[in-house]
């Protein structure tokens, strides 16, 4: 019975020493993944191994998963994998986000979509209409076209580009003598259009331009509206100097940065 309990005692006195002595385990076993017959201690290996193992038999994770975006039943290293994807993998990141600017619960991806929104020039065309029954030289400056910021997007180093010289249907096509004058408009205060006056620079407020001159010098006006906030609108007026022979078209090309597109809103044929 003696002899017994000094096996026993030795044997606690082993396996205490693997678990927390100062000896530890004499002879640590090979990696092998978990299985029958397979003990913790090789198993612990392999879980070394794949985390930081360098020694011989340690060589990393064998074969790693395919990446998976975390979720439940998918496995660190699949999760690593897709994030390492999303970082600098061949796929890239599977659905890229769209732009938001920093703040609580906002990812990264989102911001770098708004990083990028601001440093790559977006440009938005069409077609705006001068009404023949609408314009006259008594009308004053009138609308041609509005820019509207989305919510929470201003947009900055906007330009406006319009075409006078649009064939059959263009200013130039149709008017000779009558002149057309165009300037910026904002509603500095979200609520009254304020517009560009006598002296502003050329780029606020154009030159008087005749249809003849636009024709034969293949005319466009370029506006550069700069920064536009949230809380306002901006949009392109003009004036000419006799009532529209016909309704004209100009056609336009509306530049700016920002993180989200604005609404332009072009006046249509009446």
């Amino acid at each position: 019975m003696a002899y017994l309990d000094e096996t026993r005692a030795a044997s606690i006195t082993n396996i205490n020493e693997q678990l927390a002595g100062a000896a530890g385990i004499p002879t640590f076993p090979a990696a092998a993944v978990p299985a029958n017959n397979v003990s913790v201690a090789e198993v612990l290996r392999s879980v070394w191994a794949a985390l930081e193992g360098t020694a011989t038999g340690e060589n990393g994770i064998t074969t790693w998963p395919a990446a998976a975006a975390p979720g439940n039943a998918v496995s660190i290293a699949e999760a690593i994998a897709w994030i390492n994807d999303a970082l600098q993998g061949a796929n890239g990141v599977v659905t890229f986000p769209a732009a938001a600017a920093p703040a609580n619960g906002v990812s990264l991806a989102e911001v770098i979509s708004a990083i990028y929104g601001l440093s790559a020039p977006a440009v938005a065309t069409g077609t705006a209409d001068i009404d023949d029954s609408v314009q006259d030289e008594s009308a004053g400056w009138v609308a041609l076209l509005t820019i509207e910021p989305a919510a929470g997007a201003p947009l900055a180093e906007v330009v406006v580009c319009l075409d006078l010289d649009k064939a059959t249907t263009g200013f130039g096509a149709v008017e000779t003598s009558a002149t057309i004058q165009f300037r910026i408009a904002r509603k500095i205060d979200g609520t009254l259009w304020r517009g560009a006056q006598t002296g502003s620079p050329a780029d606020q407020l154009s030159a008087a331009i005749s249809g003849s001159n636009a024709a034969a010098g293949d005319a466009m006006v370029e506006l550069r509206v700069g920064s536009v906030g949230v809380t306002e609108d901006v949009r392109i007026e003009l004036k000419m100097s006799a009532d529209a022979t016909a309704d004209m078209e100009i056609p336009y090309a509306v530049m700016y940065r920002g993180i989200a597109a604005p609404t332009i809103t072009p006046v249509a044929a009446g």
